[in-house]
């Protein structure tokens, strides 16, 4: 996935639908984010929907992501 925009960095998360952060990111200027489908301990999460919600200079954006296997 690729943020656009003209930030600098951008900081976010990965979250379930019931709102548990799955997995946080940081990117550089380039806002390239790959996300292996693993959760912050390495297992790998179940197929679904998942959010993913990126912040840089104040302001956020959220997206949607599916999960399929």
């Amino acid at each position: 996935m690729r943020l656009g925009g003209n930030a600098t960095s951008y900081v976010g998360a990965i979250y379930g639908l019931d709102g548990r952060r799955v997995r946080s990111f940081t990117a550089g200027a380039s806002g390239r984010i790959v996300w292996d489908g693993r959760d912050e301990h390495g297992d790998l999460v179940r197929p679904g929907m998942y959010f993913l919600r990126a912040e840089s200079g104040g302001r956020a954006a959220v997206a949607r992501i599916a999960v399929i296997r």
